[in-house]
């Protein structure tokens, strides 16, 4: 049996595909043939539709895997006929595109038992139909896999002789997961392994194929039969941020292949006013992606989409689509307004969304092709812009390796910027709340289901020690709707409210009583003209905790900041007894006690979860000459897959190595190393290539152990003392918390 399964209409936004069950060999998105658009008048022409859900699966794997036509003409019913030209209505959909597909591959199955091509399995015909596949020109291969099937093309190959095997399975492995694909968003990729296992007995020479110009893929490698080959993929992608994918395939001279797909988000950052401003042009009948990196210490987020002034037009022609990280769809423009963006008297569009989920955040514009404005332009300019308002810690997140016993007292440095806004209020400690796992979400998030008219519960459970509790409710994802968030505890069977509100969907309780609390939330008209309409609106909801057992103290913790001004904060950390990871936090409380935004802080005692040593080698046939980045388990000593982050470059291990970059010149580089566990940063010593190893460096491949650190400031020494970028954590002596207070 083949299993053929629609990719969904949750397009165009990435990440939006249905999840896929094990069993589903295809996938399938639509587009709109040539034909179809010249007989529908579209100027447009062929195209992907914007609707067709795009990927990339959580393997990694392209979904869809194929596209296929989306619209079609059905009769209705004979009562029903006069209203339709013909007796015809329209159907559209990626639904619509799964027969196609399905079809095509039962036909190639049954052509094959006639003309007798060989023992033909379904499975073998969908990798047919993947290989012999026509790519769309334009559209980004995360959104249409390996293209529109040719039957044709499909039964030349399969009729040649025996099906092809695929012959390899191909890995990646980020953070210590392994994915059939990658896909990096954020951080620049550097060189990136792929472990590549040959199925079939016999060494196989393998060439890649179809890498885009900024992959830099080996060239014919022998592939042992049954076994796995590390290959490293050198990348250099253009300067501009933006979606850079491609399909490569594996092929062997025995007619085996392999696809391949690589996916790279690099994403405009937002400047230091809080503001980034993105101007773009787009294709009529296309989609083009802008993507926003939106830090964790931003409280409030404003995206707008515009069309200048000399660009509007009569009636509009841009429709905006945003998307949270994950692909959750927060607010589409025609369900706002009803109406396209780009006409004179509304050229722009707006979003506003409080507490954003830190990540890249993505907004999607179609330029409509059954517009006045298509009939005349081939492509129309737009602008993105991001305002963000919130606190920005430096750093992001503080991590302490902590040798030696527990008892001792250390003083931690940060410095705190109010974004795109003043601020006043205090700085608050949180912790220590026993083991945790570093970088690890400080809160819990939900989408409630809620119908106008008709509120809705969440229940969660508050631990005792809690000393804040903080539920945010919002956006509403329907314009003219805003959520309001009521917050209730049962206390002997009945349900109080509790809480005190700090605006729009925000409600805070200060030391709250331990049990089960219920956030209820309903919606609203956010204007009095508005109604409320039907059916069910998806509010996002977040819950954060903050536990207080005095380990965590603030010197001075009362802050007054104007609009990009910055102050530093020092905080005394009572080192916990314990072994494991222990967090905290700083949390900036404004003049309401509304919760703005934590430095999660973390104290990891024992052990640490990884080592690194840095081994120089010379240049093979695989890699340039450089230094090979050895990672191993803390405990066990055994080699760990983990993601490494070298100056603002990623690099992914297999078996627990990758060749980093080195000119040869001797000093210290410093690794922010990603794993199950969270990260952790090293400094790794480089002894340089001189005429001979001396008694301080080391000759080639003396591995070279490296120095633990964590994100803000490194491994604490056994005299307290701690080396890194950010200021010392250190024994507190009374001398050093006045020099501390004078720099504030």
């Amino acid at each position: 049996m083949l299993a053929v399964m629609a990719a969904g209409n949750g397009g165009p936004g990435l990440e939006t595909a249905v999840p896929l069950p094990d069993d589903v060999a295809l996938v399938v998105g639509a587009f709109l043939p040539g034909q179809t658009a010249a007989l529908l008048g579209d100027p447009a022409g062929e195209r992907l539709l914007p609707y067709s859900a795009a990927g990339p699966a959580k393997d990694g794997t392209p979904a869809p895997s194929l596209i296929a036509p989306g619209l079609t003409y059905a009769p209705v019913p004979s009562w029903e006929a006069a209203g339709w030209p013909g007796g015809l209505a329209p159907d559209e959909g990626t639904s619509v595109a799964v027969p196609y597909v399905a079809g095509t591959a039962a036909v190639l199955l049954e052509l094959a038992r006639r003309e007798g091509a060989g023992a033909v399995r379904p499975v073998d015909v969908a990798a047919i139909l993947q290989r012999t596949a026509r790519p769309l020109a334009g559209v980004a291969a995360v959104a249409q896999g390996y293209g529109v099937p040719d039957a044709q093309a499909a039964w030349r190959l399969l009729a040649s002789g025996p099906a092809p095997d695929p012959g390899w399975l191909i890995h990646w492995f980020d953070r210590g997961y392994p994915y059939r694909g990658v896909f990096l968003r954020g951080p620049e990729p550097g060189v990136l392994s792929l472990a590549v296992h040959r199925l079939r007995p016999g060494t196989v020479p393998g060439t890649w194929r179809d890498a885009p110009p900024w992959a830099e893929f080996p060239g014919p490698l022998l592939y042992p039969g049954g076994g796995t080959l590390a290959v490293p993929v050198r990348y250099d992608l253009p300067p501009a941020p933006g979606l850079y994918d491609g399909l490569v395939r594996l092929a062997g001279e025995d007619g085996s292949a392999r696809g391949f797909l690589q996916v790279f988000v690099r994403p405009h950052p937002i400047g230091d006013d809080g503001v980034v401003e993105v101007r773009q042009r787009v294709r009529r009948g296309f989609v083009q992606r802008v993507f926003v990196q939106v830090p964790p210490y931003v409280t409030h987020l404003s995206l707008s989409v515009s069309v200048p002034g000399e660009a509007t037009v009569a009636g509009g022609a841009l429709s905006a689509y945003v998307y949270a990280p994950g692909g959750r769809l927060v607010r589409r423009s025609g369900d706002d307004t009803g109406r396209l963006i780009g006409e004179p008297e509304a050229p722009a569009w707006t979003v506003q969304v409080p507490a954003p989920a830190p990540g890249i955040w993505e907004i999607d514009v179609f330029f409509h092709p059954a517009t006045a404005a298509a009939l005349e332009r081939e492509e129309l300019d737009f602008q993105v812009t991001a305002v963000a308002r919130g606190v920005r810690w430096e750093p992001e997140e503080v991590v302490l390796d902590v040798p030696g016993s527990g008892g001792r007292r250390l003083l931690q440095a940060a410095t705190l910027t109010a974004l795109g806004r003043s601020l006043e209020g205090r700085v608050a400690g949180f912790g220590f709340v026993g083991e945790a796992a570093p970088g690890g979400p400080a809160e819990e998030r939900a989408r409630v289901e809620v119908s106008p008219g008709e509120p809705q519960p969440y229940r969660f459970d508050v631990e005792e020690g809690t000393a804040l509790l903080e539920v945010r409710a919002g956006p509403s994802p329907r314009a003219g709707l805003r959520p309001a968030l009521y917050l209730y505890r049962v206390e002997q069977g009945a349900a109080v409210e509790v809480g005190e509100p700090q605006g729009e969907g925000v409600v805070t309780v200060a030391a709250p009583a331990p049990g089960r609390y219920y956030a209820v939330v309903e919606v609203e008209p956010s204007v009095p003209t508005a109604g409320l309409g039907s059916g069910t609106v998806t509010i996002p909801l977040a819950v954060r905790r903050y536990a207080d057992h005095g380990q965590v103290r603030i010197l001075a913790d009362h802050v007054r900041l104007a609009a990009g001004q910055r102050s530093r904060i020092v905080a005394t950390l009572d080192v916990p007894s314990a072994p494991g990871a222990h967090r905290g936090y700083l949390v900036v409380l404004d003049e309401e006690g509304g919760v703005l935004s934590p430095l999660p802080v973390t104290i990891r005692r024992g052990d640490p979860p990884v080592t690194v040593t840095a081994v120089p080698t010379a240049a093979g046939p695989l890699a340039a000459a450089g230094i090979t980045a050895r990672v191993r388990d803390g405990a066990g000593g055994g080699p760990r897959e983990a993601t490494l982050l070298v100056g603002g470059r990623a690099y992914t291990t297999f078996r627990g190595e990758v060749t980093l970059p080195w000119d040869g010149r001797s000093g210290e580089l410093r690794v922010r190393v990603l794993t199950r566990e969270g990260e952790t940063v090293h400094s790794l010593p480089l002894p340089g290539r001189g005429p001979g190893p001396g008694p301080e460096t080391p000759g080639a491949g003396a591995s070279v152990p490296a120095t633990t650190a964590g994100p803000g400031t490194g491994t604490a020494s056994p005299d307290g003392q701690t080396p890194g970028e950010a200021p010392p954590a250190r024994a507190l002596p009374a001398k050093v918390v006045a020099e501390w207070l004078r720099w504030r």
